[in-house]
């Protein structure tokens, strides 16, 4: 039997791939470990002792103070594929900076699945949805 791939991947099975991602993306992050589980580069000490005066984490690198970054993500489906984005300007380019790094800050490359072990984790996903959904259209 061939089974056309959009009955397969509908939009509902790509917003489940995308969310994976996303959780897998911030529940790393909080960690304090970049997109290949290494740990985020220090804070610089000024920015160290300001969070700290915030009543800040200023040993565990999370790229986050406010949240607002991370709480800006959004996931959106298109036929055939899935988007994690900001839904605000200022968050994309905040984002932006923290992954790529500035002129004053150090690259922190966190917006990204690409270890080994959490690609292994959306084949997964990819394949329970495969043979989940093919059973349901035999």
């Amino acid at each position: 039997m061939i089974v056309d791939a959009t009955q397969v991947f509908d939009d509902s099975a790509m917003l489940e791939l995308g969310l994976l991602a996303q959780q897998i993306i911030t529940l790393r992050t909080k960690k304090g470990l970049d997109a290949d589980r290494v740990p985020f580069a220090p804070y610089t000490a000024s920015y160290g002792k300001w969070r700290a005066s915030k009543g800040r984490s200023s040993t565990v690198v999370d790229l986050a103070f406010t949240g607002h970054t991370q709480g800006a993500e959004s996931v959106t489906v298109a036929p055939g594929e899935v988007a994690i984005s900001f839904g605000a300007e200022r968050q994309a380019q905040i984002a932006a900076w923290l992954n790529d790094g500035t002129k004053k800050m150090k690259p922190r490359p966190w917006f990204d699945v690409r270890h080994p072990e959490e690609v292994a984790v959306i084949e997964e996903a990819i394949g329970a949805t495969i043979q989940g959904r093919v059973e349901k259209i035999r």
